[in-house]
């Protein structure tokens, strides 16, 4: 389960936290209020692409941390850094966003608007 989600200088964004609770968790708000940057931000961490213009005007690099916990209770801790010299860990240990996106496709399911239409699709089908 995901339990928090760090973002450091990353897009408009100078520092903040979501903290997740069991259970739905909603993310509302008006047009522009970072609902797509938090979706965004949790994508980095799981090893999605990102590049140095992500970073906030004036840093040197972003820092995504995303931590979960496992049903045993065990916390597991994902960041990501963009900037000059990005980089990758896992529970502080240096890792390839290709390793966290290996990890995060059994972490978490992120699926958008209009997304099912591609449940239509013979080759989506075929691949699931």
């Amino acid at each position: 389960m995901l339990k928090e989600l760090r973002v450091r200088d990353l897009a408009l964004v100078a520092e903040s936290a979501v903290r997740f609770q069991p259970g739905l968790n909603l993310l509302t708000g008006e047009t522009g209020s970072g609902k797509s940057l938090i979706v965004d931000a949790l994508g980095l961490a799981l090893g999605a692409r990102g590049s140095a213009d992500q970073v906030r005007h004036g840093a040197e690099r972003a820092t995504v941390e995303a931590t979960f916990e496992s049903r045993g209770g065990a916390a597991l801790e994902l960041q990501r850094d963009l900037g000059k010299r990005s980089g990758a860990k896992l529970d502080g240990r240096t890792a390839s966003p290709s390793q966290l996106r290996e990890l995060g496709r059994s972490l978490v399911a992120m699926h958008g608007q209009h997304e099912h239409h591609a449940l239509l699709d013979t080759a989506t089908q075929t691949e699931l």
